[in-house]
């Protein structure tokens, strides 16, 4: 099996240009495509990666942009630093799904956005072994974790679970690899010793000689944890609220066909499209994961408890120096407006 590149790139429709893979400086902005004139419009970013690659298929073969009347211009982009920089320069309207831990720190800073919806909630990631002596977290002191950047999305999540069974984090020798595919090939090189690396892989572990941990389910261990959020702009809410809600309700319309068993089989052919090295068990166990309550945000909105998880782990690995109010960092009125406008 070949573990899936990243740096797919896929054109489709005249109205909604899509990108993977660009390479974004953190601190430049960078241009968005025109976009047709006549109706609300949204420029939305996203992160890269398989799942994203997934959505991009769906939006397109369901013409969902166009179902809710909306001119969409999406790039996706390899990290979240990108993303908050497109939302912060104003070249991007909202993000439409990645980790967010890093937007509170920005909120605290003065950057002017917020949290407006849930995107996939249960963590799309597993912490995986090769060393027989390593069966659950509290085998971790001492060993090399691989994970991303120090207080992002993958090593929040790694500390996380070490909380939660009583292991310290600190005695553990975090490497940042990259992202989560890049986590999954430096264990199957043997350079690290255990990694937060993609879900689907859990069942084809066995094939790389990999296993999850007994305890390294996250989205069992860490209910409260969301793994993904669309955030936007104050500037795209104040300006483009018609187009962001619009956008959103395309967003949750497709979240909801997704989680339908009834769709499987064109999950498993639209996935399999997308991401052209996954397997048939790959798509399966994607399709059976995302089907299951609260794994996707089918209702957008998120909650008061879910945020306060994430700043309280920010907070304690000094990404932010405290807890901010919810008004401050979230508006979910723009999630509960495009919720009426979900059709069928």
């Amino acid at each position: 099996m070949t573990i899936p590149s990243l740096n797919t790139r896929k054109t489709v429709s005249r109205r909604t240009l899509f990108q993977t893979g660009a390479a974004i400086a953190a601190a430049a902005a960078f241009p968005m495509p025109a976009i047709s004139q006549g109706k609300p419009k949204a420029n939305v970013i996203i992160a890269g990666g398989s799942f994203s690659l997934m959505q991009i298929q769906l939006l397109n073969e369901m013409k969902l942009f166009d179902k809710y009347g909306v001119d969409v211009n999406l790039v996706t982009v390899s990290d979240t630093a990108k993303i908050l920089a497109g939302l912060i320069s104003g070249d991007a309207d909202f993000c439409a799904g990645a980790g967010f831990s890093g937007l509170f720190p920005a909120i605290e800073r003065g950057a002017k956005a917020k949290i407006i919806a849930g995107a996939a909630l249960a963590p799309l990631n597993i912490m995986y072994s090769s060393k027989p002596d390593i069966k659950s977290v509290k085998d971790l002191p001492g060993r090399t974790v691989g994970t991303g950047q120090m207080g992002a999305l993958l090593h929040q999540l790694a500390v996380g679970i070490m909380k939660k069974h009583g292991v310290d984090y600190t005695k553990v020798q975090f490497a940042n690899v990259g992202s989560s595919a890049d986590v999954f090939k430096a264990l199957v090189s043997g350079v690290i010793d255990a990694g937060v690396a993609p879900i689907e892989f859990r069942d084809s572990a066995a094939k790389f000689k990999l296993y999850p941990l007994a305890d390294g389910e996250f989205w069992k261990e860490l209910p409260l944890y969301a793994n993904q959020a669309m955030y936007a702009s104050e500037k795209a809410i104040n300006d483009r609220r018609q187009g962001v809600v619009l956008a959103l309700a395309a967003y949750g319309d497709m979240f909801r066909w997704m989680a339908d068993d009834k769709n499987k089989q064109a999950f498993y052919r639209y996935y399999k499209q997308a991401v052209k090295a996954a397997t048939d068990e790959e798509a399966t166990f994607l399709q059976d994961f995302l089907s299951k309550p609260g794994a996707l945000a089918t209702n957008l909105v998120l909650s008061e408890a879910q945020l306060r998880y994430i700043q309280d782990l920010n907070v304690e690995l000094g990404q932010q120096k405290a807890v901010l109010p919810f008004s401050q960092v979230a508006d979910m009125s723009l999630a509960e407006e495009a919720l009426k406008l979900i059709k069928g």
